[in-house]
């Protein structure tokens, strides 16, 4: 089934691909392992890997969101520096999308740590000369940095939705696998009712489970629980919700991962609101 709702013209050279893949994960940046219930689970498997918080992690990434800031790189991805303009065309067409319909963009960029989508986008969103707020909801001292070296006119961090105050999109860039208590969030948001939600790079297979992420260096050295969903089940979680697809594509084919033997892609779904 998930082969078959990427909508590829030639299933078996994919197939193949992902072979390939799996006989090679030990050489990728980001590799999963395990199958587990439920965050709590995993917890014992982490192997004493460092998470998001990790004070080196911080530091790596606020530095070089500051780099960014002061224009000596374009962009930043995890702490990893961009030197040349790599936008997202994809995510920018939801985006042009939004700003037809609704003249005017207020994202709240769940997860969003010091703005790498926007920073990434920047140049095309302002071309739309409309109104644009840039929202962010982080971890504590994501927040506490950003407002005393990142924000400006567009760009705001906060601690809780509710005190964004009103918003029309929201974003979660690959952010919305790593919540244990996502679908607190989910229904907070669904109860504001935004018109459009961009689920960015989530993490799906044919199954439900929780498995172990780590990712390696350039990047840095971490490792986190995260949750795999089944693709049918997120599904039925939005349009229960009340929302439809506009689109969904996968950004590269090529990152598939290998889970034990199961195979995870990374999907990304524009929502919009029935």
């Amino acid at each position: 089934m998930l082969l078959n709702k990427f909508r590829l013209s030639k299933k078996e050279k994919i197939i193949d691909r992902v072979r390939k893949l799996f006989n090679n994960s030990s050489s990728e940046w980001v590799t999963f392992e395990g199958s587990y219930s439920d965050f709590a689970a995993v917890s014992d498997n982490l192997c004493g890997g460092v998470g998001y918080n990790a004070d080196a992690i911080f530091e790596k990434v606020s530095s070089a969101a500051l780099k960014v800031r002061d224009g000596k790189a374009c962009f930043e991805r995890d702490g990893y520096l961009f030197y040349e303009e790599e936008f997202d065309l994809e995510l920018l067409a939801a985006f042009y999308e939004i700003a037809m319909t609704d003249k005017k963009i207020s994202v709240l960029d769940y997860g969003g740590s010091f703005g790498s989508t926007f920073f990434q986008n920047k140049r095309k969103l302002y071309q739309l000369t409309i109104p644009i707020q840039w929202n962010i909801i982080e971890q504590e001292h994501f927040i506490t940095f950003g407002q005393a070296n990142l924000e400006n006119e567009i760009l705001h961090f906060y601690r809780k939705i509710e005190e964004i105050g009103e918003y029309n999109a929201v974003l979660f860039s690959a952010a919305l696998q790593y919540i244990e208590n996502y679908r607190e969030v989910l229904n907070k948001i669904f109860s504001d009712s935004p018109r459009f939600i961009i689920t960015d790079r989530v993490t799906v297979s044919d199954e439900n489970y929780v498995c172990v992420e780590r990712v390696h260096e350039p990047i840095y050295e971490a490792s986190y629980s995260v949750y795999v969903f089944a693709e049918e089940d997120f599904i039925r979680i939005f349009t229960d919700a009340g929302y439809r697809i506009e689109s969904e594509w996968i950004k590269n084919r090529n990152w598939a991962y290998n889970a034990d033997g199961k195979l995870i892609y990374e999907k990304s779904y524009f929502w919009i609101k029935c």
